[in-house]
């Protein structure tokens, strides 16, 4: 069996452009992605494809608000 450590817990918000990819990232309280390489980095470390898929699976499932959750770090 194997056990994973969690290394963070942090209040993130997703911010999505006209399109519904994911235009910027705060994480706890802080600005921390809004140059498009680095969120599709975030994007693609999380599962996604790109900026766009990401974008769009939040507000398919949330709406087209900025999305409020946790970031867990592992």
């Amino acid at each position: 069996m194997r056990t994973a450590t969690c290394v963070g817990v942090h209040q993130v918000i997703l911010h999505f452009a006209r399109d519904q990819s994911v235009l910027a990232i705060d994480i706890s309280g802080e600005r921390a992605f809004e140059v498009p390489s680095c969120v599709r980095d975030f994007a693609r470390i999380d599962g996604f494809e790109n900026a766009l898929e990401m974008g769009r699976f939040f507000v398919k499932l949330h709406g087209p608000e900025p999305f409020y959750g946790i970031l867990i770090r592992w």
